[in-house]
């Protein structure tokens, strides 16, 4: 007896397709389940791309200033007390908080020699240069230079729309100035503020 070994086809009028018949791929009977399963896969990358745009765009710009991980260096002398130059940090800080959105703060620092050292420069430019004045030789002339700080700040700031203005790179050497008026309707913790900027 021979054996066969080729499938047969399907018989005439049977109402079966051959075997070899691969009918339209098109005509799979899995075809909803893999246009449901892609267009999962689209939207979730969308949800994901959203994420990732509202992260940077939106949130970082404007999250509150970060100081998580700030290094605070104060070398205090005879004019202030630690505590008051805490203070004074301490109102910075809460200025910051408002205008710094975007921002992270690395490093703040208070080195009363360096701080005088500067108010003298400022001061001496006013009697080399009559009629010349900054806010801080107005701070000196109107309180005197042993009630003015300056600190530094080492900072960074996201890209877009941060209030800074400053760009992406760190940034060191910022100042901020306050004077030290415990009696003014206007200070906080004895601690006015008078400018900022280079």
């Amino acid at each position: 007896m021979q054996n066969d070994s080729k499938r047969p086809e399907t018989q005439p009028g049977s109402g079966r397709r051959p075997w070899f018949d691969r009918r339209d791929p098109g005509d799979r009977p899995d075809r909803s389940w893999i246009a449901w399963h892609w267009k999962g896969v689209v939207a979730a990358l969308c949800a994901i791309g959203l994420a990732v745009m509202s992260y940077f765009w939106i949130w970082l710009p404007n999250r509150p200033v970060d100081i998580s991980h700030t290094q605070y260096v104060i070398k205090t002398g005879d004019k202030f007390t630690h505590r008051q130059i805490d203070d004074a940090i301490g109102v910075m800080l809460d200025r910051k908080w408002t205008n710094w959105h975007g921002c992270v703060i690395y490093k703040i620092t208070y080195d009363e020699a360096w701080s005088d050292q500067y108010l003298a420069s400022e001061h001496q430019m006013t009697v080399d240069h009559p009629g010349s004045s900054s806010s801080i030789s107005m701070a000196i002339d109107q309180y005197g230079a042993d009630r003015v700080v300056i600190f530094q700040t080492d900072f960074q700031c996201s890209g877009a729309g941060n209030t800074m203005s400053m760009g992406t790179s760190r940034q060191s050497g910022w100042m901020d100035t306050y004077v030290y008026d415990p009696d003014s309707y206007d200070a906080e913790r004895g601690w006015m503020y008078i400018d900022s900027g280079y």
